[in-house]
C-alpha cells in the first residue's frame, strides 16, 4: 500500500534546537500511496518530537502503521489519502527571522518587496530588544510575532512587552519557561499571547481559555493528524482565536502538504523552505512576496531517484 523513502538534506546555516548538538542536515521518512497518488513526509523534529525518527523507521519497516503513537507518521499517512499537489491560489506567509542568525541587514533586504510584512522574530535568551526595535524603526509597516521558545521570566516578557510601539505586536509565541507564570503575567499587562508547544501538553487545555491567548499555532509534524487537531479546531472556533499553521522545518513535500492546510487562512508560518541548500521535489514552496505561489505550471516532481528506499 505504502513506498517509503528516507531523505538527508544540507541545511545552509546549523539549526540550534533545545538539548540538542545543532542540526547540520534534515532528516525524515517520506512516504507514498500509488493508489492516490499521496505523498506525505514524517520528519520528527529533535528537541520537539516525541518520537524519534529511528522510532518512525521501526515502525514502518514492521508495518506498524494502523495504530500508530508517533504523530509525525500519522500526519504523513494522513497526507497521502489525496494526490499530491501544491494549492491552487497563493498562501499568504510570515516571515521568519532568527535574530543573530541572520543580521538584520540580510533580513531587510530580503523583504525589501513585501508589502506591511507580518515578522516571526525569535530573539534569543535574553531577547536582544535593539535589534528588534531597529528593525521597527526600519521597516514602521511591519507587524511581529515574537516567540519565546519557552525561555523567559515573567519580568523578561514584561520588558520586551513595555518597549513595543503599540499596534505592532500581533502576539508574544510561548514566552514563559514555566505555565504558572501567565496567571501573573496576564494580571500585571494584557499581553496577546500565542500558544504552541503548551498545545502538546495537558497544561495547554487549561490556559488556551484565558483572554490574554490570542492565537493557536497549530504544527501538525508534532501534533498528527486531523482527529488529533480537531479539538484545538473547534476550541479556535468557539474561542474566536486565530488559527496558525507552521512548519518543523521539513522537506518540500511536508511544506506543500502544510500550504494545502493553511490555504485561506490566517497568515501561516511557513518561511522555512530556502533553509536548504536544495530539495526532494520540484518546484520547491519558496516564499516571495510574503507568499508561497503555486507552480507556473504542471505538477509536483518528487526526485525518488534521489532517495533512500526503504520498503513496498
Amino acid at each position: 500500500m505504502f513506498r517509503f523513502f528516507s531523505y538527508r538534506l544540507a541545511l545552509k546555516n546549523p539549526l540550534c534546537l533545545p538539548g540538542n548538538k545543532p542540526l547540520r542536515h534534515r532528516e525524515g521518512l517520506l512516504l507514498h500511496r500509488p493508489d492516490t497518488g499521496g505523498w506525505g513526509e514524517a520528519a520528527p523534529l529533535p528537541g520537539y518530537s516525541s518520537e524519534t525518527l529511528a522510532e518512525v523507521v521501526e515502525a514502518v519497516t514492521a508495518s506498524q502503521l494502523d495504530s500508530t503513537h508517533f504523530p509525525s507518521l500519522r500526519f504523513a499517512i494522513e497526507c497521502t489519502e489525496k494526490t499530491f499537489s501544491a494549492p491552487e491560489q497563493h498562501v499568504n506567509v510570515n516571515a521568519l527571522w532568527i535574530v543573530g542568525k541572520e543580521k538584520l541587514g540580510d533580513l531587510l533586504l530580503r523583504l525589501k518587496d513585501w508589502d506591511a510584512p507580518v515578522i516571526k522574530v525569535k530573539p534569543g535568551d535574553p531577547p536582544r530588544m535593539d535589534e528588534v526595535m531597529e528593525l521597527l524603526a526600519q521597516r514602521p509597516d511591519c507587524r511581529l510575532r515574537i516567540d519565546g521558545n519557552r525561555q523567559w521570566s515573567v519580568e523578561q516578557t514584561l520588558r520586551l512587552f513595555d518597549r513595543l510601539p503599540e499596534g505592532r505586536l500581533e502576539y508574544i509565541e510561548e514566552p514563559l519557561a514555566e505555565d504558572e507564570g501567565y496567571a501573573d503575567l496576564w494580571a500585571r499587562a494584557n499581553v496577546p499571547i500565542g500558544l504552541d508547544e503548551s498545545l502538546l501538553l495537558p497544561s495547554g487545555k487549561k490556559w488556551v481559555d484565558f483572554q490574554g491567548v490570542k492565537a493557536l499555532i497549530l504544527k501538525p509534524t508534532l501534533m498528527g493528524d486531523a482527529e488529533d487537531r480537531a479539538f484545538w479546531i473547534r476550541k479556535a472556533a468557539e474561542a474566536n482565536l486565530r488559527v496558525v499553521w507552521s512548519s518543523c522545518f521539513e522537506s518540500g513535500v511536508g511544506l506543500w502538504n502544510l500550504a494545502r492546510l493553511a490555504r485561506g487562512g490566517d497568515i501561516a508560518g511557513l518561511d522555512t523552505g530556502g533553509v536548504f541548500e536544495q530539495d526532494v521535489l520540484a518546484p520547491r514552496p519558496l516564499v516571495c512576496r510574503g507568499q508561497i505561489p503555486p507552480p507556473a505550471e504542471g505538477g509536483l516532481s518528487v526526485f525518488e531517484n534521489g532517495l533512500g528506499y526503504i520498503q513496498d
